[in-house]
């Protein structure tokens, strides 16, 4: 007899898995236009900042 013990989610991603790959993302995206265009970046980043 097999024991399954994977709870029945065996290879699916929990939506807190894609909550944080989206903000991890958001962030890397974030970091590279204040390193391109600091100027205009500083209000997204304090939206962003707003979001958490």
């Amino acid at each position: 007899m097999k024991n399954d013990t994977s709870g029945g989610q065996a290879g699916s991603l929990g939506l807190g898995f894609w909550t944080t790959l989206i903000r991890a993302v958001f962030v890397i995206m974030l970091g590279l236009a204040m390193i391109l265009s600091p100027d205009k970046s500083h209000t997204t980043l304090y939206k962003f900042m707003g979001m958490f």
